[in-house]
């Protein structure tokens, strides 16, 4: 289900991502409390194989990351450019959360915010 909010084929959990780390690359795409769940978790893209995925991907996924950080930390306006351009490269990751970056630049979160996600639906 999560596969649809992000525009992904494939997210796992962590404890995947870590079991596999060694074979595969993931990127991490956000924190989220899944419907029925309190605590938030981080959810993994599968990318490919470690030693197939092209080193603009690999790029991509660092600029990603370091998006995620600034989102994480509150500072919505630099993330939300940061995701942008990622959006104009074709990353539907980074365009759901520029859109969550849009909103919490309008309606900031409240101060107890981990920076993680609940989803509303299943």
């Amino acid at each position: 289900g999560l596969n649809k909010a992000y525009g992904t084929q494939i997210l796992v959990g962590e404890g995947t991502a870590q079991a596999v780390r060694e074979q595969f690359v993931f990127r991490r795409v956000d924190f989220v409390a899944v419907k029925g769940r309190g605590r938030a978790m981080p959810v993994y893209e599968l990318l490919g194989d470690k030693g197939s995925v092209p080193q603009p991907k690999l790029d991509q996924l660092a600029r990603y990351e370091a998006a995620l950080e600034l989102y994480r930390t509150r500072k919505f306006g630099d993330a939300l450019q940061s995701f942008e351009a990622l959006e104009k490269e074709g990353d539907t990751p980074a365009s759901t959360m520029a859109g969550r970056c849009r909103h919490y630049q309008d309606h900031p979160p409240p101060d107890d915010w981990d920076g993680s996600h609940h989803m509303e639906t299943k």
